[in-house]
């Protein structure tokens, strides 16, 4: 079910709600208190399993707390705080949101978690909660503490000036890791940027999985380059890399290379 630009009495949801597998909410104010009206919503579908928020405008703490819920997407919401006590869930899709993550609790069945563009959000604050993961997409800080024992798949944006200490810290957590895909971020539009610390050491028993490496928006700078001959150097198992200058590859405009001459710098 899709629900779109309304105001919502929760009082007036009909019975059939609590067969409902799916359910879309778009610009949805509720009639009375929002979280507990929201709250009231979701204690009515028994049965969900799709839960997709978008333009939640709201300035107070929301709970999604549906035990039968297996894929949950949040996006463009300004909510102040969400709390989440989803244990089925499998697919997490949070993006451009300016909230933090509150009372997040373990996710045991998580697969994949696309975490992109949050304001006032780091993993710290879902402390535990990803460690069943396989597929992990992510524009966050990444503090270290989180082990990722899961990780097969990481893709990975540069939003912040420390970059190369939060990458260092994922895959020396993932021992599993075996694609690792970089995008860079307009560097324009993050202030101070440091595009990479030649410090970061990235530990060679933190690659041998490693099969796929792949870094798009590349920007060819003496650390960058270092960070990218390091990875190619140490993933001894490595079957395929490719490094690129476009975030976008057109089949009529290619910019892209197999940096073997990496190997010998």
């Amino acid at each position: 079910m899709h629900l779109s630009y309304v105001v919502l009495d929760v009082t007036l949801v009909p019975d059939s709600f609590k067969a409902l597998k799916t359910l879309h909410l778009l610009s949805i104010r509720y009639k009375g208190n929002d979280n507990e009206s929201f709250t009231r919503l979701l204690s009515k579908c028994l049965v969900l399993e799709d839960l997709q928020i978008e333009y939640h405008d709201a300035t107070q703490t929301f709970t999604v707390e549906v035990p039968s819920l297996q894929s949950l997407s949040i996006i463009r919401s300004p909510s102040q705080c969400f709390c989440l006590n989803t244990p089925s869930l499998k697919h997490l899709r949070i993006e451009a949101c300016i909230m933090r993550l509150c009372n997040i609790q373990k996710m045991p069945q998580i697969v994949t978690a696309d975490i992109n563009n949050l304001i006032q959000t780091d993993l710290r604050d879902i402390p535990g909660s990803l460690t069943s993961v396989k597929h992990l997409s992510l524009c966050l800080i990444a503090p270290q503490g989180q082990i990722f024992n899961q990780l097969h798949h990481l893709s990975f944006w540069t939003c912040y000036r420390d970059w190369p200490s939060y990458l260092k810290w994922i895959i020396e957590a993932s021992p599993k890791l075996q694609t690792l895909k970089l995008y860079h971020h307009d560097h324009s539009t993050l202030p101070n940027m440091r595009l990479c610390d030649t410090r970061v050491n990235i530990p060679e028993c933190s690659l041998p999985h490693l099969k796929t490496f792949e870094w798009r928006g590349y920007e060819e700078t003496l650390e960058n380059r270092k960070l990218a001959s390091y990875i190619l150097t140490n993933a001894s198992g490595l079957k395929w890399a490719l490094i690129s200058s476009e975030l976008i590859i057109h089949a009529d405009k290619k910019k892209e290379w197999i940096l073997k001459d990496l190997m010998r710098t």
